[in-house]
């Protein structure tokens, strides 16, 4: 019974050494792997500081941006406003004068009928009047 308790042991100390190992070696070709796909230079805990660093800057950077945008965005929505504002006032005044215009072609009108009148006038007075000698 000792040797059969024994033997067991072993066969499963055994089995537990080709796992093992099985697992070494799957870990090495896993690491080679990553080491082909990721060639040097690689990423040590400075760099990657110095990388969170720069992204940090950039970040603030573009937050910055968006602020100034949206500042920018709020002006030009002001001068828009604005804008529709003032051209209000000039398409009211350009109904105006268009009203303005069309009562002064009425008069006009009255003038195209007076002036062939005047020269009917002008030339009957002329012909009236002697000849210089």
């Amino acid at each position: 019974m000792f040797l059969y308790t024994e033997y067991s042991y072993t066969t499963r100390s055994a089995e537990r050494v080709a796992e093992l190992a099985q697992q070494i070696i799957d870990a090495r070709l896993a690491l080679s792997r990553l080491r082909r796909a990721h060639p040097h230079p690689r990423l040590t805990v400075d760099k990657a500081n110095d990388k969170l660093e720069e992204q940090i800057q950039q970040m603030q950077q573009f937050t910055d941006d968006i602020e100034n945008a949206k500042e920018s965005n709020k002006q030009l929505k002001r001068d828009m406003t604005d804008g529709e504002k003032r051209l209000e006032v000039l398409r009211t005044q350009r109904t105006e004068l268009a009203r303005t215009v069309k009562e002064k072609r009425v008069d006009s009108e009255d003038d195209g009928q007076l002036v062939p009148l005047y020269d009917w006038y002008a030339s009957c007075f002329n012909s009236q009047r002697p000849a210089p000698y």
